[in-house]
């Protein structure tokens, strides 16, 4: 069996286990700085995004919640990892209903 690729949701590290916050939450201040005192997250990637290299598996991140709000380049910015691909949702639109997908 062939892994095709790893598809994943930075949100993740800013609420493990919970629903995900709301969009104010993802502005405020507060929310990054609780998920810059713990870096297990970031290092998580890094080691994913390292192991999707080695094994030649493309890393893809869902940022259609998170896409232009942890960071103006989202959250390959925010936690510096670059994706193989991106998918982005309605912010990307202004509220409207459209995705985008974006890669190498």
């Amino acid at each position: 069996h062939e892994i095709a690729a790893v598809l994943i949701s930075p949100l993740q590290g800013l609420n493990p286990g919970s629903a995900p916050p709301s969009d104010l939450v993802l502005m405020a201040a507060e929310a990054r700085s609780t998920a810059d005192k713990d870096d297990k997250y970031r290092i998580w990637l890094e080691k994913l995004r390292a192991l999707c290299t080695d094994v030649n598996v493309p890393l893809l991140f869902d940022e259609v919640y998170t896409g232009f709000r942890m960071a103006v380049g989202g959250a390959q910015q925010y936690y510096g990892i670059q994706a193989d691909m991106v998918a982005y949702g309605k912010t990307l639109g202004g509220g409207m209903p459209v995705g985008v997908v974006c890669g190498k």
